[in-house]
């Protein structure tokens, strides 16, 4: 597939494709961790959406500026059309998962670096359900990556915007009994 990707197919060298979580997934499941089953639907998928949108010039100092600009983009992701071979992809990995409940999670390609770590920045929804719903939360996720302080906090570590992109992961929601998060280096 091009715009899908296994969490076994990843790994740390992946992240301009997957993302820092995405990305280190990859690595959790390559080490034998038990991961919940998941996919990745990587940057180019963000890229082929959104290469009709138009990001104007961002004053991230200004910030009622900010404010306005960022959420026309973000209304602009979430109103956007997906491509046929993207919306096909995604929804062909979600049925062979069994379209369970999914955490639906962004994974930026700035994301768990060594310089910067931009958690928290932007969005993920969790409890989703449902091929439509699936393919809401992964525009939302995208939108995500224009919230205002996702665009400061970027600006202030010195990325540009034309530098970030956003994969998103899709993964089956694990029983609140087995959750655990893991930090490694």
């Amino acid at each position: 597939m091009k715009y899908v990707r296994l969490l076994q197919e990843l790994t740390r060298e992946d992240l301009s494709l997957a993302g820092g979580k995405g990305a280190n997934l990859g690595e959790l499941v390559l080490a034998g961790m038990k991961v919940p089953q998941d996919f990745v639907l990587t940057v180019e998928g963000y890229r082929r959406c959104l290469s009709k949108i138009h990001v104007p010039e961002i004053n991230e100092r200004d910030f009622a500026t900010l404010e306005e600009i960022t959420s026309q983009i973000r209304r602009k992701i979430e109103r956007v059309d997906l491509p046929d071979e993207v919306t096909m992809e995604i929804l062909k990995a979600y049925r062979k998962m069994g379209s369970p409940y999914v955490a639906v999670r962004s994974s930026a390609t700035a994301e768990d670096l060594p310089t910067a770590n931009f958690a928290g920045q932007q969005e993920s929804y969790l409890n989703i359900k449902g091929e439509s719903a699936v393919l809401e939360a992964v525009k939302k996720c995208w939108a995500s990556l224009w919230a205002p302080r996702a665009v400061q906090y970027r600006s202030l570590q010195g990325f540009g915007e034309s530098e970030v992109a956003l994969a998103v992961i899709i993964q089956e929601m694990a029983p609140h009994e087995v959750l655990g998060v893991v930090f490694y280096s």
